[in-house]
């Protein structure tokens, strides 16, 4: 089917630039989108109702039952299958197991697979049995308490399972098992689902592993949601609402995961992981297909209509995958690549999963094949030959798609550390030609070691040889510190590629910030792309040691030079040159093991099978290293060293324009000649000659240069009119001769031809004593012939090679056995004669078994051998050391003593040994020189070790050894744990490895989400001694995707609490704060100084010491953020390193928790200065010393107020403004503000100091100081009637006027009408003289009005009126008063007919009247 489009539904979610909007969840979801593509959501409402509608209908059954029977291909596949499903008959039935207390993984993937055998089946058969079968497994795992949701991948995969029956069989079961099955998928598949869709955005989830895998964008999200989408088509119309919200919120959530595809089609992870997503997301979009008629235009997501292509380029000739990071050695072709070629009509998809088909579900590829739909291999699809996958930072180049013996090479362009199972494997490659593999990848360890998933900055993965540089084909620099590579992103890399040659050059230098100025590595294959060249550049400013790893599994034969080394495997060779021009350059072959200073973690994989070709080179700057990769030719002398280009300088070979429409060796056409493939290895008889060789075109001119012999280079050069030439290359080898036919004197399978048409999976096979006859093209003497055997069940063939001259008179050249299973047998004939015929006569076992069976035959005009590397007894085979005690004392010295001992075990005389060095892990704790003499230097500790090198062999020792320092003494956590409140308040996480960390926000009540760590740890041996410095180490990060860093701060403990029962109901009081150490989102070492508080303990001779772990508030970023810290029971335990006095202390700076600023009042005059003061308090109280401290101050309007660099605050202008100080120490950084308002000292603004109305009637001896409004209305012109009349009084305390000259005072006063009439009144202001008091003012005892001040017109807007009353205020300065009272009211003649009430705001409101008075200097 190819990539239609199908009709959109529902909300839709549109990706563009890289981000996807959920228009229905309002969820931002960050994909890598190159263009918009419009993604539908789906209902249970589209789901059709007709079963079975996962991945097939009935219509698709019913055409396979046919298919099944007609196909070949159908045929043969559905037998493999029928076979598996009849021995799950007799298999025991699933049951709830977890080998590793983590997951039940295994039985879910059982359940999977034998849904679809079982399945399968009864579709094809409908016989009930295999039904029944697969019920008795759905009956065991529909009662199991859980689908383990605390590993979702286990929920997810038997959710596909379980689905998948319930739905292929859903016509069989009954109404009761329906039920069943239906209710399982919902309650122990979806509905476990919905906390982590409902979680909130940068939220971890409910469960302990695999974090929030709707949020992120690694395999989980696939895998998880396409399970889970499967199971919520399965039962749309059992549960539609939650089949509904589980389709939107998977096909939502999903995007993350596609998103990783995006930007070439390559997949991070790697190939293992790459196929597990892939064919999760696979099944899902059939399913979708199958069951609505689209699948939400998910499949139209970048990058997935070319990730197919990512395993078919990382595939060797030798057909092994690229194995980087965590997956696993083996091939790529499963039945996801037919998925794939059905989703999007791709044959060279298709070829790769139906023809190259290895692996997988047979029963999803009998299903996505389809007879008659094309299907073409690469060469025929005319792929180019290279691809590069950005995405993944990986690229491959080879020589041919149709050469067995091709050259290959991929390359690790880059980092990408925040992929998911990831190596420190930028600049690794793997190495094919010949049909072998030179360089190989070690891939994934076991993934039950200790810290294996801490993929952090600071991780445990790290510490793994796997996992770290030395464990890949790439280079380290400065190789015997502790941990040299960085885990950083590296910039896209350089990749090209013509029909000669291709190239990638990666720039790495960020993976070695402190060592290098660049590092650069460059692959190119050249020479017809025949030849590899890894080339090293590295710039520095200082001397570096550098050590280039390749891993092989060959046997690897060092020159006496070291400047080259021949690999030999399966009678195949690869010479490896170093080019470069430092001659100290040499290779060595060690072991593939850790270096002697490196980790060397418990159980890690041996890699026993393995060997290291491996260069040390020490530089005192910049410098070059290159090497060269020639794969050779028997009886062919290997072609000159290259030259060293530097890589900015590195270009693609030449090439032509002309093309050949074909190539003739000795007349017969090259078979899979490709016009864009210029080098081919064709096998010729040495005895018939060299061959012509000439490419041909018809109206081009070719001209063609032959060996001497062979083995020996043709080329042959053709020139089309107005095109440039091109040149075809043609390596001879020698070969067998060519054989006219055969003939047998009995034949039980396959037939005689078979024996020689080059297809080693054809045969053919006789009974008892019988012969197979070979007719050569012309009389020929053998030398020596080849036969590739097909082994009996006793695993001996007797048999006799004959000769005859002329076809009657038979001579015996050879009369021997083949013995072992399958395999080839080179045979040299005791003599040779000239010969046309070769009869080969068999007589089986000649006891139990006579059959005789051979696969292919070669026979050889020469004598064949077979390169072979066998090892010397001489050669260095191990060292073993001694001398240095396990445990050592600070100040102690050893020598480090070594026995060398030879693979014949002898011991080697130290003298002859080409180079000693010994190493430390840590020279701080303890170091090593040069002759071996160890100093221990303080306590911790580490591991030391000797390397040693005798003809080309390097091979290593270590020991680790403890340091102790009676004055520093190391206290590990003997309990801890962490308490959640909410509905988790009686849970118990004694057993975690992770102690969780995050208090509700600030002035919050919910404790739903609240953590808390504890620990606790024995200090009895403190008793009785003076504590000069503890400090506490925890390996701690922030885990929540909204931050960066927090703060976690450690409190005082003082009640009882053990490990197995501390809840968050029953937690212990946190006391004072006594340390904080701030983190960021690598998981790393950090140090809290609870010096103070473990010195106090140890005073009072206290046993224990306890700790509870938050966060403060203020916190160091806005809000708390998930924070873990490693537990005891982690490969990381939290400890407190001791300093006994009189040891000077270990000091650490204090954390920031709170700024205090003084030196200014809340008012300046424009007339002066003040010095801001800053005093920081730590989180435990303390004031932090001011010469920590980086203070920078700031105003929020300097044309106001200037703060000077030092804090010294300048005065510019009237008004307010916020000086802020911002205060940074130790990482952590506190704004503290301060509002200063500036006064002109000839300027001041006097507030009313008293104010109220009064009302006549029978409001006359009430009192209205409170009111924020004061109403004015008199009574109407000549009416004795006072009820509703009403006066305001005001009055100023003029003490702050005494003694000065006035130029100008202003009343404003805040007033409007607030009568229902009227739009303009008239308000006049009277002077009052006599005393009254703000608080017992009544109409009664009002002073009197006397003459008038002036008046001011309001309207029926609330504003600010003004009025001059400078003359009534100097007039009562200059009588020495002490303050100045207003009178309100409206004189008559009115502005209007009648009075009408006005507001006048009080003192009590926020706009409060005030006089602003002008005074003289």
């Amino acid at each position: 089917m190819k990539n239609q489009e199908y009709p959109r539904r529902g909300p839709r979610v549109l990706l563009i630039f890289g981000v996807a909007v959920s228009l229905a969840v309002g969820m931002l979801t960050p994909v890598s989108a190159a263009s918009a593509v419009d993604v539908a959501s789906v209902s249970a409402g589209e789901v059709t109702s007709a079963h079975p509608r996962l991945l097939a209908d009935d219509a698709r059954f019913a055409a396979l039952r046919s298919q099944v029977k007609s196909d070949a291909f159908s045929v043969k596949t559905y037998t493999a299958i029928l076979a598996s499903a009849d021995a799950l008959l007799t298999k025991p039935t699933l049951t709830y197991s977890s080998s590793d207390g983590v997951r039940i993984l295994d039985t879910s993937r059982e359940m999977v697979e034998r849904a679809y055998n079982l399945g399968l089946a009864w579709q094809v058969t409908k016989d009930a049995k295999y039904a029944e079968r697969l019920w008795k497994d759905l009956d065991a795992v529909t009662r199991f308490t859980d689908w383990n949701p605390n590993h979702f991948l286990d929920t997810a995969e038997m959710t596909h399972g379980v689905a998948l029956a319930y739905d292929w069989l859903f016509s069989y079961w009954t109404a009761d098992r329906r039920a069943r099955l239906s209710g399982a998928i919902i309650n122990l598949g979806l509905k476990p689902a919905e906390p982590v869709y409902d979680a909130p955005e940068g939220s971890n989830g409910p469960y302990t592993h695999g974090g929030n895998w709707a949020q992120n964008a690694n395999n989980w999200n696939i895998v998880v949601n396409s399970g889970l989408a499967i199971g919520a088509i399965a039962v749309a119309q059992d549960d539609p609402a939650l089949s509904s919200k589980i389709l939107g919120a998977a096909i939502t959530s999903i995007q993350r995961g596609i998103g990783a595809y995006a930007n070439g089609g390559g997949y991070a992870e790697g190939l293992s992981y790459w196929d597990y997503a892939t064919r999760y997301l696979v099944v899902l979009l059939q399913s979708l297909r199958s069951a609505t008629g689209g699948d939400a235009g998910l499949s139209s997501l970048p990058g997935l209509d070319a990730t197919g292509y990512f395993p078919i380029y990382l595939t060797s000739p030798s057909g092994e995958r690229y194995n980087f990071g965590d997956s696993e050695k083996g091939v790529s072709r499963g039945p996801v690549l037919a998925g794939l070629g059905d989703l999007y009509g791709n044959a060279s998809f298709t070829y790769a999963g139906i023809d190259e088909g290895r692996g997988g579900s047979s029963v999803q590829r009998l299903l996505w094949y389809q007879p008659g739909r094309p299907s073409t291999s690469p060469a025929a699809s005319d792929l180019p030959l290279d691809r590069n996958f950005p995405n993944a930072a990986v690229a491959s180049f080879r020589s041919s798609w149709t050469d067995p013996n091709a050259t290959f090479v991929a390359f690790r362009t880059g980092s990408m550390p925040a992929a998911s199972h990831q190596n420190l494997d930028a600049g690794s490659f793997n190495l094919d030609a010949l049909g072998q593999n030179w360089a190989t990848e070690l891939g994934k360890d076991d993934y039950g070691l200790a810290g294996y998933f801490d993929e952090g900055a600071y991780g445990q993965r790290w510490d793994y040889y796997r996992m770290a540089a030395e464990g890949q084909n790439t280079l380290v620099i400065n190789p015997y510190t502790s941990r040299p590579t960085s885990l950083a992103d590296t910039p896209a890399a350089r990749v090209e590629s013509n029909l000669m040659s291709a190239l990638s050059v990666a720039d790495l230098s960020a993976q070695y910030p402190n060592d290098v100025t660049s590092w650069k590595r460059g692959i190119k294959l050249f020479d017809g792309r025949r030849q590899v060249i890894v080339q090293d550049e590295i710039r520095s400013s200082r001397p570096v040691e550098a050590l280039w790893s390749m891993h092989t599994s060959a046997s690897i034969q060092i020159a006496g030079d070291g400047r080259s080394a021949t690999l030999t495997k399966n009678g195949k060779q690869v010479l490896a040159r170093i080019v470069s021009q430092s001659a100290s350059a040499t290779f060595v072959d060690t072991a593939a093991a850790p270096l002697p200073s490196s980790p060397h973690p418990a159980k890690q994989n041996a890699n026993d099978d393995v060997r290291k070709l491996a260069i040390a080179v020490s530089t005192k700057g910049n410098t070059t290293l290159a090497v060269q990769f020639t794969p050779l030719t028997s009886g062919l002398a290997a072609p000159s060293a290259a030259g060293i280009v530097a890589l900015d300088n590195w270009r693609l070979d030449a090439q032509g324009t002309s093309r050949a429409e074909g190539l003739r060796v000795g007349g017969a056409d090259i078979s899979g000649f490709a016009a864009t493939t210029f080098a081919y290895t064709v096998p010729w008889d040495p005895g018939a000659g060299v061959p012509a060789v000439a490419a041909y075109k018809t109206g081009a001119t070719v001209t063609s240069t032959l060996p001497t012999s062979i083995p020996g280079v043709a080329t042959t050069t053709i020139t089309e009119p107005g095109k440039t030439p091109s040149t075809y290359r043609v390596l001879l080898e020698r070969g067998p001769m060519k054989i006219k036919s055969a003939v047998a004197t009995r034949t039980t399978e396959g037939s005689p031809g078979l024996t020689f048409d080059g297809d080693p999976t054809t045969y053919w096979t006789t009974w008892q004593d019988n012969s197979i006859t070979y007719t050569l093209d012309q009389p020929r003497s053998i030398k020596s012939l080849q036969i590739d055997w097909r082994a009996n069940r006793s695993r001996h063939t007797k048999f006799e090679v004959q000769t005859s001259w002329n076809g009657s008179t038979w001579v015996t050249r050879y009369d021997g056995a083949y013995d072992g299973s399958t395999g080839s047998q080179l045979i040299v004939p005791t003599s040779s004669a000239l010969s046309k015929w070769v009869r080969i006569v068999g007589h089986g076992d000649q006891a139990t078994d006579p059959k005789t069976s051979l696969s292919e035959i070669k026979l050889y005009s020469y004598a064949v051998t077979v390169p072979t590397a066998t090892p010397s007894g001489s050669r260095l085979a191990s060292v073993r050391i001694s001398g240095v005690p396990s445990t050592m004392t600070k100040s102690q010295s050893a020598a480090i003593a070594f026995t060398a001992t030879r693979a014949d075990g002898r011991t080697i005389d130290p003298s002859s040994l080409s180079s000693v060095r010994y190493v430390s892990g840590n020279s701080a704790v303890a170091q090593v020189s040069a002759s071996g003499v160890v100093t221990a230097l303080a306590g911790g500790e580490t591991s030391l070790g000797v390397m040693v090198t005798a003809g080309g062999v390097t091979e290593t020792a270590y020991v680790p050894v403890k340091i102790d320092d009676p004055q520093r003494v190391r206290l590990y956590a003997d309990a801890d744990t962490w308490v959640r409140g909410g509905a988790t308040s009686t849970s118990n996480y004694g057993a975690d490895v992770q102690l969780a960390v995050k208090p509700a926000n600030s002035g919050s009540t919910d404790e739903s989400y609240t953590r808390l760590a504890y620990m606790g740890f024995d200090i009895s041996a403190l008793k009785g001694k003076e504590v000069a410095s503890a400090i506490l180490t925890t390996t701690a990060a922030v885990t929540e995707p909204s931050g960066e860093r927090a703060r976690i701060d450690a409190h005082a403990i003082d009640a009882t609490w053990t490990e197995s029962g501390l809840t968050f109901a029953n937690r212990p009081a946190l006391g004072a704060t006594v340390g904080s150490t701030a983190v960021d989102t690598a998981f790393a070492a950090r140090q809290t100084d609870i010096s103070n508080y473990v010195a106090g303990k140890a005073a009072a001779s206290a046993g224990r010491l306890s700790l509870g772990f938050t966060q403060d508030t203020p916190f160091l970023t806005g809000q708390p953020l998930i924070t873990q810290i490693r537990s005891r029971e982690s490969a990381d335990p939290p400890y407190i390193d001791v300093v006994i006095k009189p040891e000077p202390a270990t000091k650490l700076a204090p954390y920031l928790s709170s700024v205090e600023l003084t030196g200014v009042g809340s008012t300046l005059s424009l007339d002066q200065t003040a010095q801001l003061v800053v005093t920081a308090k730590s989180t435990t109280g303390s004031t932090i010393d001011a010469s920590a401290l980086v203070v920078t101050y700031s105003s929020s309007d300097p044309t106001i107020v200037d703060a000077g660099a030092s804090g010294v605050l300048t005065p510019k202008s009237v008004g307010t403004a916020t000086i802020s100080a911002s205060v940074t120490t130790n990482g952590s950084t506190v704004v503290q503000k301060t509002d200063v308002g500036v006064t002109d000292p000839t300027k001041l603004r006097l507030y009313a100091s008293g104010d109220a109305y009064v009302r006549g009637g029978d409001s006359a001896d009430m009192n209205f100081a409170s009111e924020s409004k004061m109403p004015v209305k008199p009574p109407t012109g000549g009416s004795a009637d006072q009820t509703y009349t009403r006066f305001t009084y005001m009055g100023f305390d003029l003490s702050a006027l005494k003694g000065k000259k006035i130029v100008s005072a202003t009343l404003s006063l805040n007033a409007a009408i607030s009568d229902a009439t009227g739009d303009r009144a008239r308000l006049d202001i009277r002077a009052v003289e006599g005393a009254w008091s703000e608080a017992v003012l009544t109409f009664n005892n009002r002073p009197d009005m006397l003459a008038p001040i002036g008046s001011v017109e309001v309207d029926r807007n609330f504003d600010y009126r003004t009025l001059d009353v400078a003359d009534r205020l100097r007039t009562l300065l200059g009588s020495d008063a002490n303050s100045m009272s207003f009178g309100f009211t409206q004189d008559a003649p009115f502005l209007t007919p009648k009075p009408v009430i006005m507001q006048i705001r009080s003192r009590e409101s926020t706009v409060p009247p005030y006089l602003d008075i002008v005074v003289e200097r």
